[in-house]
């Protein structure tokens, strides 16, 4: 409920200063510290519900919108080690180039996530089908109280590519069939 280092919510050594430095690893002082904090963060937010719908918004967005997880983030640092191939990875053309590609598969995998919820789940209401929905949901709300960061969102987006699967061909079913309707198959399509 602080700003960071990368963006709001994100970790600002407050770890470090406050329970290591300032209560000198004395736990009930820590925690008492941390319960005054987090009231104050809500106090403010409450005062100032601009800033905190921008703050949130904010933290949303730098953990969600990452489409490296900050894989090259926290591999950086040992650059001293690596060939002239590997280091092209971290910068230049090949760099923008894979983050281009992160960002459109990224982009491919929530859209088909957002059809499978409004075709497979909204449609059928099928319960049993929530559990991934529940799981990433879930985690969703976690992050969004808890520290941020990119790669902590990567196991959600694994959680995701099956309902994005099954989102990307349904849709592919639906425009097959809309096609078909409308006579626009392509001849070879229609052989089939």
């Amino acid at each position: 409920m602080q700003k960071g280092e990368g963006a709001p919510g994100w970790s600002n050594g407050y770890i470090l200063h406050n329970y290591w430095g300032a209560s000198d690893f004395d736990n009930e002082a820590a925690q008492a510290m941390a319960v005054q904090d987090i009231k104050n963060s809500a106090k403010e937010f409450l005062h100032h519900p601009r800033y905190a719908l921008w703050f949130y918004a904010e933290k949303f967005a730098s953990q969600w919108n990452d489409p490296t997880y900050e894989c090259f983030a926290m591999t950086h640092m040992d650059n001293d080690h690596r060939s002239a191939v590997a280091q092209k990875l971290y910068e230049g053309v090949p760099h923008r180039a894979m983050t281009w590609f992160m960002n459109q598969y990224q982009s491919l995998i929530y859209g088909g996530c957002f059809l499978w919820i409004l075709y497979t789940f909204w449609k059928k209401k099928d319960l049993s089908r929530l559990i991934l929905v529940i799981t990433v949901f879930g985690g969703f709300l976690f992050h969004m109280i808890w520290e941020a960061k990119g790669r902590y969102i990567l196991p959600y987006f694994v959680l995701m590519l099956p309902m994005a699967a099954g989102g990307l061909a349904e849709a592919s079913v639906r425009m097959r069939e809309w096609l078909k309707r409308h006579g626009r198959l392509p001849v070879k399509m229609k052989m089939q």
